[in-house]
């Protein structure tokens, strides 16, 4: 199936208007994000008291979940988010999902946080993640046991597209008022409310408008007036009365990874995080095959509609960029403070004009002129960066939960125990293998610093300053796929493309390549699911873009294998689910 969305009219952002005393207000709506005086003891009175959420959150067993209808400033989250620290206990995640049609800026989200320097910890880790202004969903790591999810749209639509295994715990109903955002208070929104809830899910809001109380009656839920705060009368709560008991978590305990590439360490560091036992088995060696690159880049994938394969790439990245920093931190080699893409073509300079008119407020990368030395203007990701694939492999299955075994396994259950499979084997055997296409690809390291590269460069391949020399390339070859000797015509044509993005840079002597073999898909998307009929699950085809793809992967065969819980979406998962293939 297609990738590509319908057309895409854009997201705009939040125009706000400060009051004197550094109130936000709306434009759209003509309403106050909060009140100065009292908005956090307001926030704290209708959602957390009405929820009952600190005896909640000190009994929260795995993960809980809230969502909310209109993130805005954030002040809710964060007031969550300091309160969860403090009560819930260590080993329990929270899931925030907060739906947004017109978020805020960057540089307004700062200043409005301004106004409430006791939750600046928190605050900090907001703006630091605080995704770019690009529709659909979004992740923003707080803390280990803390994740943002951000739907930037129509809150409709996200409702629509979102799962959530066992339910959603709570809700805060926070848009504008009922008044001033009719759009928002329908029977779609409550019907969807029920879809996601549990018997035991409880709501909160601060209007006690008729329509709202009756629209959540009609939906299944209990609802009950109590007094509102400060000089309003009256507000709403109560609990989801149509309800079935939450799900508990029926996980297998234990798993084997076939593949101990990217695709089969990020898996198995996964479910060994979950609290599973692991054996991965690999014929060769840890990142042998296309993951034993020497450095491989990262950047968000950029198309003019926004399509729903670049919005599932882009929440990938969200997702691995703190992870693959950790690994960073941990040792692994690697630098995730940026990446030039040179616009060496007419159709790449108009397909990022073509986003940057359709999403005006992104700043998910800018123009820069002529970066090192160069004929072209690039785009610049601060999402960007390199890492070593085999560096990141060993990290990744160093855990006391993961068994390696060096023993060859294949379709017919050969060298494996009884238990649910992970197929990870990129190129190789696998029950899916007609389903992927590879394609060679030749690397080359080149002698010398480069002091002219400071990033790593993407042209027409890829260049990336390493202590190891500068690594170049790569071809994109479909023939010869047994010979993986490298040849001086794969050094030959990447010099070639470096020389032609980079004329005057001084290129050193080839000192070594390595040919491998990038498991790629018609559509570019990777295969990911669970056949829970014949034990086995995959994550294939993860190409060229697998530094991207394998962590968000690994936790989707997760969620479904039901070793945790984490929010699932519906459109941009279906992208890379085996029923697609």
């Amino acid at each position: 199936m297609s990738t590509a969305s319908s057309e895409n009219p854009g997201l705009q952002a939040a125009r706000i208007q400060w009051r004197e005393g550094g109130t936000p207000e709306s434009d759209a709506f003509g309403d106050v994000y909060f009140s100065r005086d009292g908005g956090l003891a307001e926030s704290e009175y209708v959602f957390f008291k009405h929820n009952g959420l600190p005896a909640r959150f000190a009994q929260a067993q795995d993960a809980f979940f809230i969502a909310e209808t209109g993130f805005g400033t954030g002040l809710n989250a964060l007031l969550t988010f300091e309160h969860w620290q403090r009560t819930a206990p260590p080993h329990a995640v929270l899931h925030f999902i907060s739906f947004e049609k017109f978020p805020l800026r960057r540089a307004d989200l700062i200043r409005a946080h301004a106004a409430w320097p006791e939750l600046a910890v928190m605050a900090q880790q907001l703006q630091a993640g605080y995704p770019p202004l690009t529709p659909g969903w979004h992740h923003v790591p707080i803390a280990d046991n803390i994740l943002l999810w951000l739907w930037f749209g129509d809150v409709h639509e996200g409702l629509a597209d979102l799962e959530v295994p066992g339910g959603v715990d709570a809700w805060y109903l926070d848009g504008f008022a009922p008044s001033k955002n009719p759009d928002m208070w329908t029977a779609p929104l409550y019907e969807q409310m029920a879809r996601l809830s549990h018997a035991e899910t409880t709501f909160a809001t601060f209007t006690a408008a008729g329509v709202v109380r009756r629209g959540l009656e009609a939906a299944g839920f209990a609802v009950d007036k109590v007094p509102g705060f400060g000089r309003k009368r009256e507000m709403i709560c109560g609990h989801f009365a149509a309800g079935a008991p939450r799900q508990r978590l029926q996980k297998p305990e234990q798993v084997q990874v076939v593949g101990a590439g990217l695709a089969g360490a990020a898996a198995a560091r996964v479910l060994a995080d979950a609290g599973m036992a692991v054996t991965v088995y690999e014929a060769e060696s840890p990142g042998a095959g296309a993951s034993g690159n020497w450095a491989g880049v990262l950047h968000p994938l950029v198309t003019a509609d926004w399509s729903l394969r670049s919005q599932w790439y882009q929440l990938a990245l969200e997702q691995a960029l703190p992870r693959w920093r950790d690994a960073i931190a941990a040792g692994v080699a690697g630098r995730l403070s940026g990446l030039d893409q040179l616009l060496v073509t007419p159709a790449w300079q108009v397909r990022f004009e073509k986003f940057a008119h359709r999403f005006p407020d992104h700043d998910l990368f800018h123009v820069v002129e002529k970066p090192c030395k160069t004929a072209f203007n690039a785009v610049h990701y601060p999402q960007g960066g390199w890492l070593s694939p085999p560096k990141l492999v060993q990290h990744l299955l160093d855990h006391p939960r993961i068994e390696m075994k060096r023993q060859k396994a294949d379709v017919h259950s050969r060298g494996l125990d009884k238990a649910m499979t992970i197929w990870a084997t990129g190129v190789g055997e696998s029950p899916l293998r007609s389903a992927i296409r590879p394609v060679k690809g030749q690397v080359s390291r080149l002698s010398g610093s480069m002091p002219a590269l400071h990033e790593p460069l993407v042209h027409q391949g890829y260049s990336v300053p390493t202590t190891m020399g500068l690594i170049t390339g790569a071809t994109f070859e479909k023939t010869a796929l047994d010979q993986t000797i490298p040849t001086r015509e794969g050094h030959a044509h990447n010099r070639q493309l470096l020389a032609q993005a980079c004329p005057e840079l001084e290129l050193g002597d080839t000192l070594e390549g390595r040919v491998s073999l990038r498991p790629t898909t018609r559509d570019h998307m990777p295969i990911i699911g669970v056949d829970a009929a014949r034990q086995q699950a995959f994550s294939l085809g993860h190409g060229a873009r697998g530094l991207i793809s394998v962590w968000y992967a690994a936790h989707q065969l997760a969620t479904q294998l039901g070793a945790c819980r984490r929010p699932c979406f519906i459109r941009i998962e279906h992208q890379s689910r085996i029923s697609r293939v």
